[in-house]
This record gives structure tokens, sequence and C-alpha cells, in this order.
């Protein structure tokens, strides 16, 4: 079938051609406009509270394409998938993803300079280029909520937790010295028996131990939470000599007013021997339980003894 050519020759048609391709442009170009604009995010509840953590934010004149899409139309239709796959997701299962809208590092460097010597938190040593180029951190992962902060108390730099993440002894090293260039290991914690003197020794638990301690979450109850090794078997029996020496460490645990009470304010009494059974049986030996163990009974009507 042969082309009309006489239509290409008329004048008519290619003002045709030419209104559509302008309608087509505008159309795209007003979409385009309508999804890049900070405030169509707004429109998803869900999005809304980083829309407004975002707006009182120092990147508040950046739009969220400038950090989280990548410049291209390849990227640019990638991303537009990806938010696609959101909304469906959360129809779906009323949840949206993350993955795909990090911000990278080259996003970053535009206003950001990476290999800086200078850092003002202190004696803080952070050397940016190893974390970002060398180990292949993203900036985000140790400036969380940079942006979008839940509140605006929250603060930019990198906590103590952050670095905990890779600085556990394993992944990377944990001394003071690693990320520190003036504090150390404290001299008092090279005493032997630190560990377990320490609740003595502290006066101001704020002041001594949180500024190193607070991180990560939950260092004071990986031991406070759990019964130390020393009490098991036998401790019930066995426990009264170690009070006798340092009866102050059982109180770092234990309420010192009345923990001990709970069981030395109370005595048997006279012929508890000869009568415990029958109270035993009445009674039951739960309430037994509350000072001894539970293989107490075992030292006499066995003869196993305690172990």
């Amino acid at each position: 079938m042969l082309l009309n050519t006489e239509r290409f020759k008329n004048p008519l048609f290619w003002y045709k051609v030419i209104g559509i391709v302008i309608v087509f442009t505008v159309i795209v170009w007003g979409i385009n406009s309508l999804y890049l604009n900070p405030s169509f995010c707004q429109r998803c509840h869900v999005i809304e509270p980083y829309y407004e953590s975002w707006s009182t934010s120092s990147h508040a004149d950046m739009l969220c394409i400038d950090c989280h899409f990548e410049s291209g139309v390849v990227n640019f239709m990638k991303q537009r998938i990806r938010i696609f796959n959101n909304v469906i997701t959360y129809f779906i299962e009323g949840k949206i993803t993350k993955k795909g809208f990090k911000p990278k590092n080259k996003v970053c460097v535009v206003c950001h300079v990476i290999d800086r010597e200078v850092t003002p938190a202190g004696d803080v040593i952070i050397p940016h280029t190893v974390h970002a180029s060398m180990a292949g951190i993203y900036c985000v992962d140790c400036h969380k909520e940079f942006v979008h902060r839940k509140t605006k108390k929250t603060k930019a730099i990198p906590l103590m937790e952050t670095c905990y993440n890779c600085h556990d002894g394993k992944k990377a090293r944990n001394e003071c010295g690693a990320c520190h260039s003036e504090k150390g290991f404290p001299d008092s914690h090279e005493i032997s028996t630190w560990k377990e003197k320490h609740g003595e020794k502290v006066t101001d638990l704020e002041e001594e131990c949180m500024p190193c301690h607070t991180k990560p979450i939950g260092f004071c109850q990986e031991c406070h939470e759990k019964k130390p090794s020393s009490h098991a078997g036998n401790w019930d029996f066995t426990h009264s000599s170690v009070a006798k020496v340092r009866s102050s460490g059982c109180y770092v645990c234990h309420k010192e007013e009345t923990f001990c009470q709970e069981c030395h304010g109370e005595k048997h009494p006279q012929g508890w021997m000869e009568t415990h059974p029958n109270i035993a049986k009445t009674q039951g030996i739960s309430a037994c339980y509350k000072c001894h163990g539970k293989k107490h009974c075992a030292s006499c009507h066995t003869g196993l003894g305690i172990e």
C-alpha cells in the first residue's frame, strides 16, 4: 500500500501533527510536574509524616527526586514502577517498602564533601572516605533520620549505637581509640574485680557511665536482667559466704532494704523439723521455694544431698 504523499504536502496535516505533539507534550509535562512536586507525595497518608519532617529540615529546598531518584529516563521509569508496586502492595498487604529509594552517596557528594578532615563532633574520628568509598557504606546508613526526623530533637549526627552495628570487635575494632582521639579505656576498668565491684564505685551513673555505655541499647541489661553464673547450683546455701565479704555487690540487683529480709527476716518455729511435713501436706510447698531452691528437699528426703 503506497503512502498518500498528497497528505504530506497538505499544510493542514502538519498543523494537526504538531498540535497533537504539543498537546501530548503538555500532558506528559503536567503529569510529570505533578509527580515531581513534593506536595504530591503528601497526598499519601503513609508518606505524610515524612513530608512534614522534610518540610522543616535543612533539605526543604530540595525535591524528593533530588535524593531518592537517579537521573536518566531509564531510572525515571524504574522509580515509577517501584512507586506503582508500592501502591499495589499497600492496598494488598497494608505496608510499603523503602527498597530502591535509599539515597546513594553520589547524591550526597553533590553538596557534601566526603574526604574532609574536620568533624564538628569534638574528639570523634570519622574517616568518611574509608567508610563511604572503601567500606561501601551509604551516608544515610550512619546519618539516619537526617532529613526525615521522628522528632525535632532527633540529632542528625550518628549515634553510638549506629557505630556498634560495625564496631563490634568482629566486623570492625571496637576500642575507644578507634573512634575517639581523646577518650580511652578508663583506668578503673583495668581492675580485675571491676565487673563485680563497679556498682559500689560509681557515684553518678548518668555522668560516669552513660556517655560510653548508653549504646548499644541494652548494655546494662545484658548483665542485670539475667541471673549471674554464680547463682547456679546450691547458691541458696553458699551465698552467705560471699555476702559476708561483699554484701554490697548483691544490692546491684537486689533491693537492700527488703530482699534479704524476705528470707532472713522469718524464722521457722521451734520443732520445725518435726512439724514441717504436715504443713507441707496441707499448705503445699510453694511457699518454701520463696527462700529455698527446688532441690532443697532432696538434701534430706532422698539422701542425695544438694547439687
